[in-house]
């Protein structure tokens, strides 16, 4: 008997503490399903919107594409600036301020020499590669009077020849098989674009020449801060597609395999470009305030390519999880 008394007062003393243990399950539980519905009607709308949501990102890519394409024009091949707060920096801005035009000068070479010069190439200034100088140095003055001021030297073989300088020849190797012209011109920011056409130009003209040369004649090459900027921006605008061409298929092969379905791939690899070309384009206003270097854009790239395989592997194999349970 009192070992039931006992019980009784122990269940009327904790009944309360029952009663307010359940009222709070049944609040969690309703808490739950009240965020459960709340996400249920979010992913509802969105499925609901799923064709409007695919044609703003549609035609966000066409419009965003051209300033993609722009930004990769624009983007400085290699930074020629020390980092900001250091004295370098300190003695650049200094030197850019007291000489503002000899801060913009730039050198450009173009070298002639022989094909093969342990054949019968005694020296490389022939009447062939007097002819290739004197029609690029025309070119160079017609670009200078094209944009006046910008030519400050030009030197070449037979122009110092022609000067009876005291002493040898400097545009001239000392086994004879090769010359060089150069010059020195003035290419601020704003010319920076005629500057790379003009030198491209340059290029197309001596690969002419070097193609009808024979095999025993003359082959010119150019090089100087213009050249090598423009040819390193051409090198890894050209590359960088052939690069994740030639190593995409195997991220390709491995999201294939874990989807096991060619619509669910299809829907992996279609976010990509747009993913690419808005970001690019979002990046391109940045550029204009701010120069934006050509790794950055590889990295973007990487990052873009990456991360939407990443995202694409852990949303659609938790969706196949999902529909074959039945959900």
């Amino acid at each position: 008997r009192g070992k039931n008394m006992s019980s009784r007062m122990l269940t009327r003393e904790l009944s309360p503490t029952s009663h307010l243990l359940e009222a709070r399950a049944c609040q969690a539980v309703h808490h739950g399903e009240k965020k459960e519905d709340a996400c249920f009607s979010f992913a509802r709308g969105i499925y609901r919107l799923r064709f409007v949501f695919v044609l703003v990102w549609v035609v966000a890519t066409v419009l965003f594409a051209p300033f993609a394409w722009g930004l990769i024009l624009r983007a400085a091949p290699m930074t020629k600036t020390p980092p900001p707060g250091t004295r370098s920096s300190a003695a650049m801005q200094m030197f850019e301020e007291h000489f503002s035009g000899l801060a913009i000068l730039r050198k450009e070479m173009i070298v002639i020499k022989c094909k093969q010069p342990w054949r019968n190439c005694p020296t490389a200034a022939t009447v062939m590669a007097k002819g290739l100088v004197l029609k690029l140095q025309d070119m160079v003055k017609r670009f200078d009077v094209e944009n006046p001021d910008t030519v400050v030297q030009i030197h070449t073989y037979f122009g110092h020849a022609g000067h009876h300088q005291l002493g040898d020849n400097p545009f001239i190797a000392g086994d004879k098989k090769s010359i060089m012209m150069s010059w020195i011109w003035r290419v601020p920011p704003s010319m920076k674009g005629k500057a790379e056409d003009f030198c491209e130009e340059i290029k197309k003209e001596i690969k002419l020449n070097n193609a009808y040369s024979g095999e025993d004649g003359l082959e010119a090459a150019a090089t100087g801060i213009v050249f090598l900027d423009h040819a390193m921006k051409e090198t890894l605008i050209e590359e960088i597609p052939v690069h994740e061409i030639s190593t995409i298929w195997l991220p390709f092969l491995i999201l294939a395999l874990a989807l096991r379905s060619g619509r669910m791939l299809l829907l992996a690899l279609f976010p990509m470009p747009i993913e690419i070309c808005v970001s690019f384009g979002f990046m391109y206003f940045v550029s204009l305030s701010t120069p934006v270097v050509l790794f950055a854009l590889m990295m973007m790239l990487m990052l873009c390519t990456s991360l939407s395989f990443d995202y694409a592997l852990f949303t659609l194999t938790r969706y196949a999880e999902e529909r074959a349970a039945g959900e």
